[in-house]
């Protein structure tokens, strides 16, 4: 893997841990146990890759690429939670006449 290769790599993994962190805040709108995986799962992401690009020397690393599908997850989750949030109000109008 080159330099380059595993500093994308890194950076991916802090920024999508980073942006599960922040689903986890109330304008994420998930369902409560989405809320604590998506934290706990985060946190170990950005840890990880805040490890690789400040700690990290030189050894072996191994790639998870499939974890960066992750975050694509949990943001289709809150884009859901967000046309869900907007769609209630009016049916709520609708059946209330």
């Amino acid at each position: 893997m080159s330099d380059a290769q595993f500093n994308a790599y890194a950076a991916a993994l802090l920024v999508g841990g980073l942006f599960m962190i922040a689903a986890v805040l109330p304008w994420g709108k998930l369902e409560k146990s989405t809320k604590v995986a998506s934290a706990l799962i985060g946190a170990a992401m950005a840890g990880y890759g805040g490890y690789l690009l400040f700690i990290f020397e030189s050894g072996d690393v191994r790639v998870f690429w499939y974890a960066l599908i992750v975050p694509v997850l949990v943001l289709v989750q809150v884009v859901k939670g967000w046309r869900n949030k907007d769609a209630q109000p009016a049916a709520e109008a609708t059946a209330a006449e």
